[in-house]
């Protein structure tokens, strides 16, 4: 499947490129011409125009399988569960995350809200904060995809928003217990998002917790589909040991 995707994606970019150039040929070679100015570039216009409705539709396939081989990387080489000291519910995990500097926003029945603000790492393009977000989900019945928590979520940012606070890019991490795991909460916790929305990274990881206490949550030691899944995955260490 992953091969199949790779080719699938560098047949798109041979597209892309191979449009590309002939466009430009073209541009050239009326350029070269002696025709008039208004002429020549009402037809390169139209060229530009024809290039841009050509190649439009490729954006969204690239995304598309760049997404899905990203994460079929990450589960060839996916890292086992691993074992922490601390029950995501208890006590002293809620302080470890305070003395992060974590806020709890509000208890919200199903699940509590804590956040906190911070400046990129150096290795980030740009410098414009982060919001940093985690969930701890009180119910196992509660899916990681609730609408109640997008709504938390919405409404955190929208108070920050009216405080003047910046922040630029997201990082959510989703804690919950299970008693046992099975292949459809595998499937549900590793729905990840590792996207980039005009120039705003959002990033969000789901930790499943069982009752020996051992973690499980989509991470590779080999591959990171993106600095940020890189940082948010390192937050989610310094949070379990």
């Amino acid at each position: 499947m992953l091969i199949k995707l790779k080719k699938e994606r560098q047949k798109l970019l041979l597209k892309f490129l191979f449009s590309t150039a002939i466009s430009l040929a073209f541009v050239i070679a009326i350029g070269l011409t002696d025709w008039i100015v208004t002429t020549k570039m009402s037809i390169m216009l139209l060229i530009l125009l024809g290039l841009i409705i050509y190649i439009w539709p490729i954006r969204p396939k690239m995304f598309f399988y760049h997404q899905q081989i990203a994460y079929l990387m990450m589960k060839e080489s996916q890292i086992s569960q691993r074992q922490v000291k601390l029950s995501f519910l208890s006590q002293s995990f809620v302080r470890k995350l305070e003395k992060m500097t974590f806020k709890l926003t509000q208890d919200y029945g199903e699940f509590l809200l804590y956040y906190r603000l911070t400046k990129d790492r150096k290795e980030f393009k740009y410098n414009r904060g982060t919001l940093e977000i985690c969930i701890l989900i009180k119910n196992e019945f509660t899916p990681f995809a609730d609408d109640e928590i997008v709504k938390a979520i919405n409404q955190l940012e929208d108070n920050l928003k009216k405080q003047k606070k910046r922040f630029k890019d997201y990082v959510i991490l989703q804690f919950r217990e299970n008693e046992t795991i099975t292949n459809e909460l595998i499937h549900e916790t590793d729905q990840v998002v590792f996207d980039k929305q005009l120039k705003r990274h959002i990033t969000k990881i789901n930790v499943l917790q069982l009752k020996d206490l051992s973690v499980y949550y989509l991470a590779s030691d080999k591959f990171s589909p993106t600095l940020h899944y890189a940082y948010a995955l390192d937050l989610i260490k310094q949070i379990l040991i």
